[in-house]
C-alpha cells in the first residue's frame, strides 16, 4: 500500500512539473545583482538607469512665479499683435495709393523698433527655468530649452545697470531676470563655481 502512495505521489507531482510552465532557473547562473529580484518578478536596473537616476536626484531647479510666466506670454502676443497692425495699416494704404508723410511714420516705425528692442526682445530671450546638473545647464525659454554644457558656454555676466544677468553660448545669449527667479544669489554662485569650465571667444 505505501509503495502505490509513494508511486502516485510521484505521478501527481511529475504532472504538477508539466502543467506549470515556469522555467526553473538555478541560483548558478544568475548574475549576482539578479538573485535576489528571481523571485520577485522585478527586472533588473541597468546601469543606465542608475545613472539617471544619479543625474536626477543632482539637479537643482530655479524657477519664477508662473504667473509672471504668463505674464510675459501676454506681453508677447501683445507686441506681435502690435508690429502686425502697424505693418498691415501701411500696406493697406499703399494699396490705396494713400498720401504718406514721411516724418509721422519714421516717428512710428523707431518707436515701434525701439519696443521691439528693450521689450519684445528681453520676454522671448528671457529664462523661466534654470536646471542646474553637475556638468550641464538647461534653461527653459518660453518657445524653446536649451542644454548647454560648462564648455558650451562663453561668459556669465551680471551687469550692474541691468536687472538681467546674461549666460552667452556658442549660439545664442539668454536673459536672466535677478528679481524674478527664487533663490537667484544661490544660482549665480553656482554658476561662477564652474567658470573655470567656461571656453571664451578668442580674439581674431
Amino acid at each position: 500500500m505505501s509503495n502505490r502512495r509513494k508511486f502516485g505521489n510521484k505521478n501527481k507531482s511529475k504532472a504538477a512539473r508539466q502543467a506549470d510552465p515556469t522555467p526553473v532557473i538555478a541560483e548558478d547562473s544568475l548574475p549576482s545583482n539578479s538573485l535576489e529580484q528571481a523571485g520577485t518578478g522585478v527586472k533588473p536596473i541597468t546601469k543606465d538607469e542608475i545613472e539617471k537616476s544619479h543625474e536626477f536626484r543632482a539637479r537643482t531647479v530655479y524657477d519664477r512665479a508662473r504667473w509672471k510666466n504668463g505674464m510675459r506670454v501676454f506681453g508677447v502676443v501683445l507686441m506681435v499683435l502690435l508690429n502686425i497692425s502697424l505693418v498691415g495699416s501701411d500696406v493697406e494704404r499703399a494699396q490705396k495709393m494713400a498720401h504718406f508723410s514721411l516724418l509721422p511714420e519714421v516717428i512710428t516705425f523707431g518707436c515701434l523698433l525701439l519696443m521691439d528692442v528693450t521689450v519684445l526682445m528681453p520676454l522671448i530671450f528671457e529664462v523661466d527655468t534654470i536646471e542646474l546638473y553637475q556638468d550641464s545647464l538647461v534653461l527653459r525659454l518660453l518657445f524653446w530649452k536649451a542644454k548647454l554644457k560648462w564648455e558650451d558656454i562663453q561668459y556669465f555676466k551680471l551687469p550692474p545697470m541691468l536687472k538681467f544677468a546674461v549666460v552667452r553660448s556658442q549660439k545664442c545669449f539668454y536673459l536672466i531676470n535677478r528679481r524674478d527667479i527664487r533663490n537667484f544669489s544661490q544660482l549665480a554662485e553656482s554658476i561662477k563655481k564652474h567658470e573655470l569650465e567656461f571656453k571664451p571667444k578668442l580674439k581674431a
